[in-house]
C-alpha cells in the first residue's frame, strides 16, 4: 500500500497538472516604441569601483551632493534631466534633453558652473 502511494506522488508530481503560459517571444524582442518611465527625482547615495583608492577619493576628498530632476518634455519620447552637483565648494548645474529612439537615449547636455 505505501508502495503504490508513493508511486502514485511520484507520477502526480511529475506530470503537468495545467497548461504552461504561452511564452511571446517575438513580442519581447521587439523594440520598445515608449520611453520607459524614470521621471522623479534621483540622488547619488554611493560609488562602487574595483580601485579601492577612486572610492576613498570620492567619498573622503570630493564628498559629492548629486541631485538629478527628471520630467518628460511636451514632445514624445522626450525626457528633461537637470543635474545639481555640489563638491569642493562649488555647484555645477547641468541640463540635458534626452530622446528616446530604436531603444536607445541620446542627448545632449548644456552645463552651468557656479
Amino acid at each position: 500500500m505505501m508502495k503504490t502511494l508513493c508511486v502514485a506522488a511520484v507520477v502526480l508530481s511529475l506530470s503537468s497538472v495545467c497548461q504552461p503560459a504561452p511564452l511571446a517571444c517575438e513580442k519581447l524582442l521587439q523594440p520598445a516604441d515608449k520611453a520607459p518611465d524614470l521621471t522623479g527625482n534621483w540622488r547619488y547615495l554611493a560609488v562602487s569601483t574595483k580601485i579601492c583608492l577612486w572610492s576613498l577619493f570620492v567619498r573622503n576628498v570630493l564628498w559629492p551632493s548629486v541631485e538629478m530632476d527628471i520630467t518628460f518634455t511636451e514632445t514624445p519620447n522626450e525626457l528633461l534631466a537637470n543635474l545639481k552637483v555640489k563638491t569642493l565648494g562649488g555647484c555645477i548645474n547641468a541640463s540635458n534633453v534626452f530622446v528616446y529612439e530604436n531603444s536607445r537615449f541620446s542627448g545632449k547636455c548644456k552645463m552651468f558652473v557656479s
